[in-house]
């Protein structure tokens, strides 16, 4: 069998699982996942889809792996554990193996690991590292789950349908420290743009919200919420109809808002896609995975965060030139795209070929050394 058709081969040392803790998902396929009943849309998602072991899998021995892998979530053990995490990083440093690290989540702190693969989410461009891999959201298909994956392709009106639901603004202690820390920031924007990326995804989705129902000819489908409805710790409402609502108003709507969360990316972004809706792209510096791969825009309509202000414009304007039939083949792009390379199964795939560049990439490092 060729090298590059083998499947990855993981190691995981026992005296580092914490049978307390949830483990990284790429362990799910082995191990029963821990389910979470604070958020009921992920486990829907492992319920029914996982990582296509027929790509990696997991060996005994340490010297038959190529990397070793990190049982638990980085941010997890940083934050409940970091005496596991400290001896897990200790016990791999001698160990002449590549270690792979799942950092998923809000986070874009620099994890300061030699010889490390890092797995996450949320990433600025000019803070990307070349060992880091992005991974898309991990989100249920949507059009599967309650279409039975047929995709309703919407017709190009005069007039377009723009959708959102979520979280757009706060309560008055915490919209207050939203906006101070997002003043910061503007501040630091006036010398040098890109600071304007961190400022808050609320306070962004609230004036990117005003933007479009003060703009002419645009249809604003809107419904607001003060919390975050993806946590059963947060969302106000019966949680099956918050989720119908914001099913349905995907299905409504020609193009949805996506702005990114506390992190560097948008869960409602690869939601969008596996709906086959267009999404506006409110890009904040954002590394997508598998860009070399993936031309995002053929199906998505970018907004720069710096040009937030003239979005209704922006979109107006996208709206009047595109043609009928590509407005149609934009959703079915995003369809394909979502169904072909983002959806956890099918990510695979391309995951462990990135995984294995990684892997030539450490041992030419090491072999310069």
């Amino acid at each position: 069998m060729c090298e590059s058709t083998k499947p990855l081969r993981f190691y995981v040392y026992p005296q580092f699982v914490d049978q307390k803790l949830s483990h990284t998902p790429l362990l799910f396929p082995f191990w029963q996942p821990k389910l979470k009943r604070a958020t009921p849309f992920s486990n829907a998602l492992w319920k029914k889809y996982q990582f296509d072991t027929s790509y990696y899998c997991l060996v005994n021995d340490l010297k038959d792996a190529d990397y070793i892998l990190l049982p638990h979530g980085y941010w997890l053990l940083k934050k409940f554990r970091p005496d596991l995490l400290t001896s897990f990083l200790k016990e791999t440093e001698g160990s002449g193996k590549p270690v792979l690290i799942d950092a998923y989540g809000d986070s874009d702190a620099v994890i300061p690991i030699k010889y490390a693969c890092i797995l996450r989410t949320s990433q600025y461009r000019f803070k990307y590292q070349p060992n880091e891999v992005i991974l898309p959201a991990y989100v249920e298909d949507l059009l599967e789950q309650y279409y039975q994956g047929i995709l309703d392709i919407r017709q190009k009106q005069t007039n377009p349908v723009v959708g959102f639901v979520g979280w757009a603004s706060s309560p008055l202690p915490d919209t207050i420290r939203k906006h101070l820390k997002g003043s910061f920031f503007q501040l630091l924007a006036l010398f040098q743009k890109q600071y304007g990326a961190y400022i808050p995804g609320v306070l962004l989705r609230k004036y990117a919200v005003m933007r479009l129902q003060d703009t002419p000819y645009i249809s604003v489908n809107f419904i607001l919420r003060q919390t975050y409805s993806g946590h059963k710790n947060t969302l106000q409402g019966d949680l099956n109809t918050i989720r119908q609502q914001f099913i349905t108003n995907m299905f409504e709507s020609d193009y949805i808002l996506n702005v990114k969360g506390n992190g560097n990316y948008s869960q409602r972004f690869y939601e969008t896609l596996s709906m086959g809706r267009i999404p506006i792209f409110i890009n904040t510096e954002c590394v997508l995975p598998l860009e070399s791969r993936i031309d995002y825009r053929e199906c998505c309509l970018f907004v720069e965060h710096h040009h937030l202000d003239r979005i209704g414009e922006i979109l107006t304007e996208f709206h009047r030139q595109i043609r009928p039939e590509q407005f149609l083949w934009m959703q079915q792009r995003a369809r394909e795209i979502f169904e072909t390379y983002l959806r956890v199964d099918v990510f695979t795939k391309y995951l462990a070929q990135e995984l294995r560049e990684q892997l030539r990439a450490i041992t030419r490092g090491k072999n310069a050394c």
